[in-house]
């Protein structure tokens, strides 16, 4: 059973990164990646005026990884 489960994440990764590039080049993509950018900014804002919290780390961390990938893949 193990097994099963395994190959299926493993073709979906594999399908995942096979269509990213023709995911990247979408509007929705490009969307995604101004409004991921705006609310960074944002952030980045507020926190001048206080310490950031732990989940808007972890955001700002996978918001970046997503609009370097979509970047990368354009």
């Amino acid at each position: 059973m193990n097994s099963k489960i395994l190959a299926i994440v493993v073709l979906a990764t594999v399908l995942a990164v096979a269509l990213l590039p023709l995911i990247a080049r979408t509007a929705v993509a490009q969307n995604l990646r101004e409004d991921l950018t705006r609310i960074e900014e944002d952030l980045a804002e507020d926190w001048a005026d206080r310490a950031p919290r732990l989940e808007e780390l972890i955001f700002v961390r996978i918001a970046r990884a997503i609009v370097f990938l979509i970047d990368l893949m354009d």
